[in-house]
């Protein structure tokens, strides 16, 4: 799974890997340009998403939460 940067991932060494049977499966929801045209399209065990993978109720929250938190505590108000 890479929902940080697509940079951080080798596309090439990662097409060699699941062609070989070593990866078996890869999820991105970021990727090197978009909309994506690459030759993970071509691989079924591999699920591409565009950039949702925050987009549930339960992520939200715990990324505002924390977000308010830090304000607080950067402001001085909270610990």
């Amino acid at each position: 799974l890479n929902s940080a940067r697509a940079q951080l991932v080798d596309e090439d060494a990662l097409v060699a890997a699941l062609e070989s049977g070593k990866v078996r499966g890869a999820w991105f929801d970021v990727f090197w340009q978009e909309p994506y045209q690459g030759r993970l399209l071509g691989f079924e065990q591999v699920l591409l998403t565009p950039h949702v993978a925050t987009y549930t109720r339960q992520c939200r929250l715990s990324m505002e939460t924390a977000a308010t938190r830090n304000l607080l505590r950067d402001l001085g108000i909270a610990e």
